[in-house]
């Protein structure tokens, strides 16, 4: 990924509650352009979808059992 000038609080949270910050891709690799998230043309490869769900129910799953994340 390349570098981003984006601010982000989350920080903040992790001062009191442990957490873990992730960037997820939901751009699909044939698109010649990309827009970031904020912007109008912004579009979502829904096959990346499952991908995010599943590494979120991986996380949650983990802070309740204990263990590593594998997804």
């Amino acid at each position: 990924m390349d570098p981003i000038l984006g601010g982000e609080d989350f920080a903040f949270y992790e001062q009191r509650i442990p957490g873990c910050f992730a960037f997820i891709g939901v751009s699909h690799a044939d698109w010649q352009t990309r827009y970031c998230v904020h912007h109008p043309k912004f579009n979502v490869d829904e096959a990346a979808l499952p991908i995010g769900a599943a590494l979120h129910v991986a996380m949650a799953f983990d802070s309740l059992v204990g263990g590593t994340v594998s997804v």
